[in-house]
């Protein structure tokens, strides 16, 4: 056993995140911790990796275990180095091993007879040692790494402090995958990822010779590499991976559903045998009456005592997209578009059509230019060569992948208010399907997680009248539970839809067509993100349409309605 969790719980002041916790991690274990924003995900991980300490329990730690952490916050560290020295930071420990090596080399060169005979047998056994321990592999233990994250020659010579956000975490995830420690934590390690990372970085994990404990919304993810799922909220654990654990969590709230109405069918008929008890030994005066009477409510105080708690019904978030205006049968037209930004060709010729009904993801690696498409479309980038034609009754409605409140210091009651138009009332009414509640709505919205800022902009956005709406990575920051709760509305909704997303999952479920930007080229796929991967399905003719005068389009963007 590398890691002992015994009853483990934590308190902040205001109620507990979890409480009683118990779990053992052995080697080569896959375990995936899952439940809803703020149930203490991130902060189980921090505890394992004595960050956090726990309110009450335990944690024990194999003596010597080596314990590498990914967290949400890794790219904040400060460092003026240049990210080649980082990278190569775990392989300190064979620098002053191979300076011995070369020293010995050059000695020998000088001597004779035995004292020569006697350097070449500890050379050998120094060598060999140091082959053993990998030694000769630091070059491919690097290149096979970053190559697989994707960091390039520019990236490795750029001194750290310079880096963008996403840039530095995958530095940081690259410098923990090549400290190889025994035991990896990873929370939201997908997060920054595109598909072709995170495809690789399953194939890793799935050939680590250590334990994985992982956080994560990506439910393909998931499904690729958990072979144990605990479910943080309940703290059942479940063998198998998370498709496993949804279908076996759901029998198993069955189950206790039946017991606990059984249990309350039994408790009711001793509750009136009791009533019939008293009733008779008032009418019969017959005292031995009263004791079965007291007898049985003795028995019903012990089993209300034991009794199961009423299993909680899983409250929906009403995310209700809705339209009274079908649109025009072209939403996008994007003919011969190219555009250069700085030094860096981002479309060459590209080329594809959105018809009425298209709900497209799209696709491709990071840095390739999706969310700089999608500012040409919503007119936010002008200077391009060819045409973007919006049809001319399309209303549409954009989420960005960065959402930012232009004052932060307003609460999430003002802000709904100032931006729906509602009256205190009513926006504490929409607040409240999207669950947010007295204690919340007070919140200053520079406070708010990114799930939260996600459904307050989704909760302003779904009061509009969008015949089309533009996401760009809706999913980042969202738990699964609001990710199917999303999906669902989006496969429901009967408009247009235009998304980025790097959850294979949620591309599965809702889009009718892949839209891929790759070598400056856009095609379009029919199909699912399955048929996509399989190739079963041919590259789009786009269909000869009249030309339509083009009004501009009433555009909704996230927090500017």
């Amino acid at each position: 056993m590398l890691i002992d969790v015994t009853k483990v719980s934590k308190d902040f002041g205001f109620g507990e995140v979890f409480g009683s916790l118990s779990f053992s991690v052995n080697n080569m274990d896959r375990i995936a911790l899952v439940g809803r924003n703020g149930c203490g995900k991130s902060t189980l991980l921090k505890i394992i990796s004595s960050r956090e300490t726990p309110t009450t329990g335990s944690v024990v730690i194999a003596k010597g275990l080596r314990i590498a952490m990914l967290d949400q916050t890794s790219a904040d560290m400060h460092d003026d180095r240049i990210v080649e020295e980082i990278l190569r930071e775990p392989f300190a420990k064979f620098d002053a091993r191979q300076k011995s090596l070369d020293d010995m080399q050059s000695r020998m060169a000088m001597l004779f007879g035995a004292e020569l005979d006697k350097l070449v047998e500890k050379y050998s056994d120094a060598l060999e040692k140091f082959v053993a321990d990998g030694g000769y592999d630091i070059e491919q233990n690097i290149n096979y790494v970053v190559n697989g994250l994707k960091i390039n020659t520019r990236i490795r010579n750029q001194n750290y402090s310079t880096l963008s956000g996403g840039e530095k975490t995958l530095v940081q995830f690259a410098r923990i995958l090549l400290d190889n420690p025994d035991v990896l934590l990873l929370d939201e390690p997908t997060n920054h990822l595109d598909i072709e990372r995170i495809e690789w970085l399953e194939g890793y994990i799935q050939k680590f010779k250590g334990a994985v404990i992982v956080v994560s919304h990506d439910r393909y993810f998931l499904d690729k590499i958990a072979s144990v799922i605990i479910d943080v909220e309940d703290g059942q654990r479940y063998v198998g991976n998370y498709t496993y654990y949804v279908k076996e969590k759901e029998n198993r709230e069955l189950r206790e559903f039946e017991q606990y109405k059984n249990e309350q069918k039994k408790l009711a008929e001793l509750k009136k045998a009791v009533e019939r008890l008293y009733a008779w030994g008032e009418k019969a005066d017959n005292p031995s009456m009263f004791r079965r009477a007291k007898a049985i409510q003795k028995r019903i105080d012990i089993m209300e005592e034991n009794a199961i708690k009423k299993p909680e019904k899983k409250k929906d978030l009403p995310i209700n997209m809705r339209t009274n205006e079908r649109g025009s049968d072209v939403v996008f037209d994007v003919q011969n578009l190219s555009l250069i930004l700085g030094d860096k060709i981002i479309f060459d010729d590209a080329n594809f059509q959105m018809r009425n009904g298209d709900k497209i993801a799209l696709v491709g690696a990071n840095g390739m230019g999706k969310t700089t498409l999608i500012k040409c479309l919503l007119g936010d980038i002008t200077d391009y060569m060819g045409t973007i034609k919006v049809g001319n009754s399309i209303k549409l409605g954009y989420l960005p992948q960065l959402l930012t409140f232009d004052n932060e210091k307003e609460t999430i009651l003002e802000y709904v208010t100032n931006t729906t138009g509602y009256k205190e009332e009513p926006a504490r009414r929409l607040l409240a399907k999207f669950d947010f509640y007295k204690n919340d709505i007070d919140k200053k919205l520079g406070a708010l997680s990114g799930g939260e800022k996600v459904r307050i902009k989704l909760a302003c956005m779904l009061t509009q009248d969008i015949n089309t709406f533009v996401f760009d990575e809706p999913t980042n920051h969202i738990d699964i539970f609001t990710r199917e709760t999303l999906e669902k509305a989006m496969s429901e909704f009967k408009g247009n839809i235009l998304f980025v997303s790097h959850d294979r999952y949620f591309i599965d479920k809702v889009a009718n067509g892949i839209l891929e930007l790759s070598n400056n080229k856009l095609k379009l796929f029919r199909g699912n993100y399955t048929d996509f991967k399989n190739k079963d399905i041919k590259v789009e003719d786009a269909p000869k349409v009249p030309v339509v005068k083009i009004k501009p389009p009433k555009i909704s963007k996230g927090g500017k309605w």
